[in-house]
């Protein structure tokens, strides 16, 4: 081992001007692809979306698609990068990655999310609008009749949640300035009005994001200006056409197929990303558990 001359592992070595802190940033940049890839794996894991893998999917092909194009173009990196690192430069593996992640992502956004989020301010709004014509008592009854969980409030009966209001009541005595209505926060609020416009200052981000770390290429030496435009462009292309190819086995039913699999059904895969509101899909799931620790609560203190 001590005769033998140490390599660099080159996926996470970056060289740099350490007096330029342009530079320094676009070292950082640089290594954002293997945090996509990190994070890629980690929303796998613990979402188990077939979208997500799908588009995990098409970036690993992406990436076998620029290996085949630099042993095809066999051109070198600039003079100063290529007497350091091994390899082939045309086209720019970074390049083409971040550019299909980009177009992909916005595509998504644009053309195949459409969670039905209006309803869901709808339903608060509701609940809220219920809340504000109940009595300001603690003096309540919680009793089941059928399925649904109710309370008698001053002899009016109210359903227990989604109502911060009247959760407030049971638990605190009264709904003071501290337990009223929460407020929707500004986000949200664009989100639920006007989802199309949220979507697109993601994308807006996501595209930006990508033209940054192409550029920092260049101005690392690491690429010509024609590698890199050539690796986006494939990244671009290839993006739509995995789009396209993802779409069409949607629409034939072959992702509905492969997701009635004994296999994928006993791995959890699941079809949500598209039609659902993942964080309020969440967010549904712990007021429930929520709904349920106030109701036992409320059982507690009317013994």
């Amino acid at each position: 081992m001590s005769g033998t001359p140490l390599a660099s592992f080159s996926l996470t070595h970056v060289h740099y001007d350490p007096t330029d802190p342009i530079s320094l940033a676009c070292a950082w940049l640089a290594l954002l692809p293997q945090g996509l890839c990190i994070a890629y794996v980690t929303l796998i894991y613990t979402t188990r979306e077939v979208e997500i893998g799908l588009t995990f999917g098409g970036q690993l092909a992406c990436e076998a698609l620029n290996w085949l194009l630099k042993r095809y173009f066999k051109q070198a990196r600039p003079d100063l990068i290529h007497a350091l690192h091994k390899g082939y430069g045309m086209p720019s593996s970074h390049a083409q990655f971040v550019s299909y992640f980009a177009v992909t992502v916005t595509l998504f956004l644009l053309l195949r999310h459409s969670p039905s989020t209006r309803e869901v301010e709808e339903e608060l709004t509701s609940s809220v609008a219920d809340a504000d014509g109940a009595a300001d008592s603690s003096e309540g009854l919680q009793r089941r009749r059928g399925k649904s969980e109710v309370v008698v409030v001053n002899g009016v009966e109210k359903p227990l949640g989604p109502d911060p209001a009247l959760d407030g009541q049971l638990l605190n005595g009264n709904r003071g300035p501290d337990h009223g209505p929460p407020e929707i926060s500004p986000v949200y609020r664009l989100q639920l009005h006007h989802p199309k416009v949220t979507h697109a200052l993601l994308s807006i981000a996501a595209i930006c994001s990508a033209a940054l770390i192409s550029v920092s290429r260049v101005y690392l030496q690491y690429h010509t200006t024609n590698q890199v435009l050539v690796g986006a462009a494939a990244g671009i292309a290839f993006a739509f056409a995995w789009f396209a190819a993802t779409e069409w086995a949607r629409r034939v039913g072959l992702i509905e197929w492969i997701l009635e699999l004994e296999l994928v059904r006993k791995a959890r895969i699941r079809d949500l990303a598209c039609e659902e509101d993942l964080v309020e899909v969440g967010w549904q799931v712990w007021e429930e558990k929520r709904r349920k620790r106030i109701m036992a609560a409320a059982r507690r203190k009317s013994k």
